[in-house]
């Protein structure tokens, strides 16, 4: 009998630390799935915009016949078409600040992978600096982009992993789909092209 009475304590202390760590445990696991979460909807807000603007430039040669040498501007001029939120990044990078609290590995992973498009806008500003050719600023942006764009995609494949099997399932039939030309800005191109083949009266 007696012990039990030492026993039936030491079983409650044990119950209840049990019930604390499980009670931890899982509020740390909804915190980080919450992180992973803002980190994936603004990494996939990045790749997003990336694929419209490039999809926009792609439109533009086509349509507009374009020599190499106003590659540039047409550039500058799809990024005013498109412009991202501001503040994209800064809530990426303050999500994977947190995230390393939890998940140092998958943080370091992530990091800085929401300036891999910006690498486009300062391959343009070394072009200007250093007088490049359009022509090899455009074969050189060619090259950036076959490596840009699986970078997005195995990211945001990745962070999806972490968060939940159905997001993965979700985000990675987001990035299987092609690049397709929105029907919105193919009539707003086809305006544009009217408009600038109209004789000038």
């Amino acid at each position: 009998m007696k012990l039990i009475e030492l026993l039936v304590p030491l079983l409650g202390v044990f119950l209840g630390a049990l019930i604390t760590g499980i009670g931890a445990a899982w509020k740390a696991r909804a915190q980080r799935k919450r992180l992973i979460a803002c980190a994936l909807a603004d990494l996939l807000e990045v790749r997003h915009h990336f694929l419209a603007f490039e999809v926009t430039v792609r439109e533009l040669k086509r349509r507009f016949d374009m020599p190499a040498e106003l590659a540039p501007v047409l550039r500058a001029f799809a990024q005013k078409m498109l412009p991202l939120e501001p503040d994209t990044h800064t809530r990426y990078s303050a999500a994977v600040s947190v995230l390393a609290g939890l998940d140092p590995v998958l943080a370091f992973k992530m990091r800085s992978k929401d300036k891999a498009p910006q690498l486009l806008g300062m391959l343009a500003e070394w072009s200007k600096s250093t007088g490049v050719a359009p022509a090899e600023v455009e074969n050189l942006t060619s090259v950036l982009q076959e490596l840009v764009i699986p970078s997005l995609d195995e990211a945001v494949v990745e962070l999806a992993s972490h968060h939940s099997w159905s997001t993965k399932r979700k985000v990675k039939r987001v990035v299987a789909k092609t690049a397709e030309t929105p029907a919105e800005l193919i009539a707003l191109l086809e305006q544009v092209k009217s408009a600038s083949e109209k004789p000038a009266s």
